[in-house]
């Protein structure tokens, strides 16, 4: 049986301007928002549907892992060779405010979703018409729903240790690429 569930199904032409926004957010607030947008839609840009955001997703949470500020010049050396550079400019009219970076990113969560559902419910369809055997297309939907439903939300337990470690190094590569350690942003 071939269990290999498609993704590609377009619902909405909301998600491309829900994934617009989001990208354009994390670009005005500098990178502030990467770790909450990331908790909703995880680090990897697998759920954008645009090429083209998805390359900037991608690119504005490697910045941040690396903890180099996320801007426009950033960005723009991160990409040079990409045929992405031509959205950058127009991010820069998408919001006025990057606070609902967090928003859009529950958008295009969400969107993706849809598709997910979508996909499985095709799937799930195509085999029962192929005669499979029904246990096992129960087995596999009921994991791709598990899959869905979870997000990325860890439910891994990890050592206190292990964690300040990371935020340790985290706060080190801020240091040592030259950006500001100051705490919250308070727009004073």
């Amino acid at each position: 049986m071939n269990t290999k569930i498609s993704t590609d199904i377009t619902l909405s032409a909301h998600t491309s301007e829900a994934e617009r926004m989001t990208i354009a957010s994390l670009i005005m607030g500098e990178g502030r928002h990467c770790d909450a947008v990331g908790n909703v839609l995880g680090y990897t840009p697998e759920k954008f549907t645009e090429p083209n955001y998805r390359t900037l997703y991608g690119a504005v949470m490697e910045l941040h892992d690396e903890g180099i500020q996320v801007d426009g010049a950033s960005l723009y050396h991160k990409i040079k060779n990409s045929d992405t550079l031509n959205e950058i400019p127009t991010l820069y009219d998408a919001v006025q405010t990057s606070s609902s970076a967090v928003h859009y990113a529950k958008i295009v969560f969400q969107h993706w979703q849809r598709r997910r559902l979508a996909s499985i419910a095709r799937w799930a369809s195509n085999a029962v018409l192929s005669e499979d055997d029904p246990s096992s297309i129960v087995d596999e939907v009921e994991k791709q729903l598990i899959e869905v439903t979870q997000g990325n939300t860890s439910t891994e337990i990890i050592p206190t240790s292990k964690g300040v470690q990371a935020g340790v190094d985290y706060l080190q590569r801020l240091l040592e690429a030259g950006g500001q350690v100051t705490g919250i942003a308070s727009g004073i």
